[in-house]
């Protein structure tokens, strides 16, 4: 079980870098970073189209907060 801290900064990483291959590594290997991932201002318009694409709530949710 992962200490709450670690998820923060887990939570924190998706939202907050800037290397297109660790959003890639995120998007597809940890499904419950998706919603801080698309809140990301830095991630990539075909990442961002991808997640949309999965019509996911809460990823959706998360997109709609960038607007």
């Amino acid at each position: 079980r992962r200490a709450a801290s670690d998820v923060y900064k887990r939570q924190e990483l998706a939202m907050t870098t800037q290397d297109k291959m660790l959003m890639a590594q995120i998007a597809s290997e940890a499904p419950e970073l998706r919603p801080f991932l698309a809140r990301n201002p830095n991630i990539y318009p075909d990442l961002l189209d991808w997640l949309a694409s999965l019509n996911d709530s809460a990823v959706n949710a998360a997109i709609r907060l960038r607007k």
